[in-house]
């Protein structure tokens, strides 16, 4: 994962994240919204640090021996980080006819999007199969 002890990768990402976002869309709306799966937290720590102005929907998909690091982080953070755990559509399947992702990963975000999601929302998509 991308969560290591010193914060290398997670500090790296989001220098990465803020200087992609110059001049786009997201960088210009006050409180955009961002839906993103998390397995160590390495990503949700970094566009947490680089969009600081942003409200971040997370679906916890990891386990073992980083979940309790992640949690700990997402519960000193409140007021912008939100867990998803709805059980009602835990194990929906939706079809992602939108964008290629992960199946199995970045693609159970899907219901939660479909059910609570806004125009202008994004979507943080790690890769596809």
């Amino acid at each position: 994962g991308l969560n290591d002890p010193e914060n290398i990768m997670v500090n790296m990402l989001q220098k990465q994240i803020k200087n992609a976002m110059v001049n786009t869309k997201l960088k210009t709306i006050k409180k955009p919204r961002i839906w993103l799966c998390a397995g160590t937290g390495g990503i949700l720590m970094s566009i947490y640090k680089a969009v600081k102005h942003a409200k971040i929907f997370v679906y916890l998909t990891g386990g073992g021996r980083h979940i309790q690091k992640v949690i700990k982080y997402i519960n000193s953070k409140k007021e912008r980080v939100v867990i998803l755990n709805d059980k009602t559509i835990h194990n929906q399947e939706y079809k992602n006819i939108y964008y290629k992702s992960v199946s199995g990963y970045d693609d159970r975000i899907l219901p939660y999007i479909y059910k609570y999601g806004k125009n202008g929302d994004f979507i943080w998509n790690v890769a596809s199969d």
